[in-house]
C-alpha cells in the first residue's frame, strides 16, 4: 500500500509539473560522458556544476568510466554520494583488485613457500590458454556495481528508459568488431561490460558475446545519444583527448593509446557544447580522483555562460531533489530469495550452498549478510572467478541471486628457491592438484634441493564446509641437512 501511494504521488506530481510544458514544448538536454579511466572522474565535477546552475539533464549516454558515473547518477545517486564513494578506500581497493580486509578468508590461505613463478595448467587445454588474460581481479568491483545500481534498475523494471534519467552505455563486441548499445536488462552487467579495459579487467561474457570496454569502438558516444534520444541540446564531457602521453613504463596508458577509439567530437545536433577538462590524470591514477573532480567542476563553470546561452530550460535543485527522493522511495531493499549457481557440477553446488549456509536456519536474509560468505567462494583456491547477478522477483517480492562460477585450473606448478653468492643455493618446485566436489580435495607435493638442504613433502587436504568449517589434512615430510659437504 505504501509503495502504491508513493507511485501515485509520483505520477501526480509529474503530471502537475508537465502541464505548463504541454503547450510550450520542453527543450531536452542530453549529457554524454567519455571514457578515460581515472581522468573520467572529471565528469562528477561537470555534473556538480550543471546541478548548481539549474541545468537540466534529461538523458545520459556514456562509455567506460563515463558509463559507470552516468549509470550511478541515472539511478538516483547524488553528486555528494559519488564524490564520497569514488574518493574512498573501498572504491580504490575495488578498482585495484584488492579485497577489503574484512572479506579476506584466511582459513583458505596456504602457507608461504619459496615459489617465485606460478603456472596454472588445465590438462584438457593447450598451454597458451593457461596464460592469464587480465591482471586485476574484478570480483569486488562486480559486487560494488551490483549493490550500487540493482535497486534502481529494479524500480525501473529493467528498462533503462524508466530510470530517474534515461540512460545508454556502450561496450565492444570484439568478434563482430562492433559496439553494443545497452538499453535494458541488469544495469550492473552493462556497466561492467562497458568498463572491461583489455588486460586489466576480465572481459564479460554476456548473451553469447565476449564484451570489452566501450572505448575500443566508441569512447565518446555522441552518436548514440542523438540516435537513441534525439535531444535538442547535447552537452559532452570528453577527457579522452586530454590524458597525458604514455610514459615508457606505463603499460596500461600505452595500451589505451594503441586500442582506444577516441570517437568523433563533431556534434550531431544543431545546439551543443563539448567540455574538455584537462585533468593531467592518467588512466589508473585513481588516487588523484579529487583533482579530476575539481578540474571538471572548474571547466564547466568557465563555460557556463555558453551553456546557458543554448539551454533555455531550468531544473532547480529543489525539483531535482524531489524527483530523486520519489524515485529512490520505490527502491526495494536487498532481501534475498532464491540463490542459484551455474558453471559447476551439482556436487560442487551442494558444497558452496553449505559455504553460503543457504540450507540452514542461519541462512543469510539480506545481501549484506551474504557478502562475507560470498567472498569465501572467491577465496577458495579451486575457484577462479565468480560473477553475481541479481533480479527482483515480483511474485516473492525478494531478489533472486545467481552466481556464475568459473572453476580454477586443476594443476598448479610452482618454481622458485633461494639464490645467493654463498654456497647455500636452494631450488624449489611445487605441485598441486585440485578436485572440486561435494567435499573438495587438494593433493600437494613440493621439494627443496641444494647442497645444504634437501626435502620432500606430500600432503592431502579435505575441506568440510559448515557454519564452523574445518579441514582434515595428512602430511608426510622427509628432510636432509648436510653440514659437512656444504
Amino acid at each position: 500500500m505504501k509503495q502504491l501511494k508513493v507511485r501515485l504521488l509520483h505520477i501526480y506530481l509529474a503530471f502537475c509539473f508537465s502541464l505548463p510544458l504541454l503547450t510550450s514544448g520542453q527543450q531536452s538536454v542530453g549529457l554524454v560522458l567519455s571514457g578515460g579511466g581515472a581522468s573520467g572522474m572529471a565528469h562528477i565535477g561537470v555534473i556538480k556544476a550543471l546541478e548548481e546552475n539549474d541545468i537540466p539533464i534529461d538523458y545520459i549516454a556514456g562509455s567506460s568510466m563515463g558509463a559507470i558515473i552516468g549509470g550511478l547518477y541515472s539511478c538516483g545517486m547524488t553528486v555528494e554520494e559519488m564524490e564520497e564513494y569514488f574518493t574512498s578506500d573501498e572504491f580504490f581497493n575495488a578498482i585495484s583488485g584488492k579485497l577489503d580486509d574484512e572479506f579476506i578468508y584466511y582459513f583458505k590461505k596456504e602457507s608461504l613457500d619459496a615459489s617465485m613463478v606460478n603456472m596454472k595448467i588445465d590438462p584438457d587445454t593447450v598451454l597458451l590458454r593457461t596464460i592469464p588474460s587480465y591482471v586485476v581481479s574484478p570480483v569486488q568491483m562486480d559486487m560494488e556495481l551490483l549493490e550500487s545500481v540493482s535497486m534502481g534498475i529494479a524500480t525501473a523494471h529493467y528498462d533503462f528508459d524508466e530510470l530517474m534519467i534515461p540512460f545508454r552505455c556502450v561496450a565492444a563486441d570484439i568478434v563482430k568488431k562492433e559496439q553494443v548499445v545497452f538499453r535494458d536488462g541488469e544495469l550492473h552487467k552493462a556497466l561492467r561490460a562497458s568498463s572491461s579495459f583489455p588486460f586489466y579487467f576480465k572481459p564479460l561474457y554476456l548473451d553469447g558475446r565476449l564484451l570489452f570496454d566501450g572505448g575500443l569502438y566508441n569512447n565518446f558516444p555522441l552518436d548514440v545519444m542523438y540516435e537513441e534520444f534525439n535531444p535538442d541540446v547535447i552537452i559532452g564531457s570528453s577527457v579522452s583527448l586530454e590524458t597525458p602521453p604514455p610514459g615508457v613504463d606505463d603499460l596500461f596508458s600505452q595500451i589505451e593509446n594503441m586500442i582506444v577509439n577516441r570517437g568523433s567530437e563533431e556534434l550531431p545536433c544543431e545546439d551543443g557544447i563539448i567540455l574538455r577538462p584537462q585533468t593531467g590524470v592518467s588512466t589508473l591514477e585513481f588516487k588523484r580522483t579529487e583533482k579530476a573532480i575539481r578540474i571538471g567542476y572548474q571547466e564547466t563553470l568557465s563555460m557556463m555562460d555558453s551553456i546557458k546561452s543554448i539551454v533555455v530550460e531550468s531544473y532547480t535543485i529543489e525539483n531535482r531533489t524531489l524527483d530523486r527522493k520519489l524515485f529512490r522511495a520505490e527502491n526495494e531493499p536487498y532481501n534475498l530469495g532464491e540463490v542459484e549457481m551455474e558453471g559447476i557440477s551439482n556436487a560442487s553446488s551442494r558444497y558452496f550452498r553449505k559455504v553460503l549456509r543457504l540450507d540452514t536456519k542461519h541462512k543469510p536474509q539480506t545481501l549484506d549478510e551474504l557478502k562475507p560468505l560470498y567472498y569465501r567462494i572467491f577465496g577458495d583456491d579451486k575457484i577462479n572467478y565468480v560473477f553475481p547477478s541479481i533480479r527482483y522477483n515480483n511474485t516473492s517480492s525478494l531478489y533472486d541471486l545467481k552466481l556464475t562460477i568459473e572453476k580454477e585450473k586443476k594443476l598448479f606448478i610452482d618454481f622458485g628457491g633461494n639464490f645467493s653468492s654463498r654456497p647455500v643455493n636452494t631450488g624449489f618446485v611445487g605441485l598441486r592438484y585440485n578436485l572440486l566436489g561435494a567435499t573438495p580435495k587438494t593433493f600437494y607435493a613440493n621439494s627443496y634441493f641444494g647442497k645444504f638442504y634437501n626435502s620432500l613433502l606430500g600432503k592431502m587436504r579435505l575441506d568440510i564446509p559448515g557454519r564452523n568449517p574445518y579441514y582434515l589434512a595428512i602430511t608426510g615430510m622427509l628432510q636432509q641437512w648436510d653440514y659437512f659437504e656444504s
